[in-house]
């Protein structure tokens, strides 16, 4: 399998099929990594969004809060049911 880093995201290629495939943790970590920001803009009162080309738009910090809680329990989710996965028997 041949792998590029793509930001914190390493993507695999794989030999036979030639899908790409992203490691489970790196997929978690980017997810709270993603909520971590938002709370911390929330948190510092700068949470805006700028569309490209075009002015900033100020975000609400209790409606980040709850969208970085929401990805937070979406990664935990994504981590359990892989936790699962990996402890089955893998098919024959």
């Amino acid at each position: 399998m041949d792998e590029q880093t793509l930001g914190s995201l390493t993507v695999h290629r794989g030999r036979v099929d030639g899908q790409l495939y992203v490691r489970a943790e790196d997929v978690t970590a980017l997810l709270r990594g993603i909520a971590d920001s938002w709370t911390t803009h929330a948190e510092a009162g700068d949470a805006v969004w700028a569309p490209q080309g075009r002015a900033d738009i100020p975000l609400d910090p209790d409606a980040l809060h709850t969208l970085a809680e929401v990805l937070t329990v979406h990664a935990d989710q994504f981590d359990v049911q892989c936790i699962a996965l990996a402890d089955r028997e893998p098919d024959a």
